[in-house]
């Protein structure tokens, strides 16, 4: 399975399914990732134990805004 960065859309669906109940092998299998991923993003993005698709959002573009730029390798 390729991996991906969560899209806004995917976000919101997460939220959803948790809101609704479903378990997380469940709602790995809908949006298509892995079970890890799923894990990884509620640990990553829920504040006091809530997850919110905009949160979750929000907070991912500030990371990818704040990461340092790698340099590239010599061939």
């Amino acid at each position: 399975m390729p991996y991906t960065h969560y899209t806004i859309d995917e976000r919101n669906a997460l939220q959803s399914m948790i809101g609704m109940g479903l378990h997380k092998d469940t709602i790995s299998v809908i949006l298509g990732k892995d079970l890890s991923s799923v894990y990884r993003e509620l640990n990553r993005n829920s504040s006091e134990g809530i997850y919110t698709g905009r949160e979750a959002q929000y907070e991912a573009e500030n990371r990818r805004r704040e990461a340092k730029d790698r340099p590239k390798m010599e061939e």
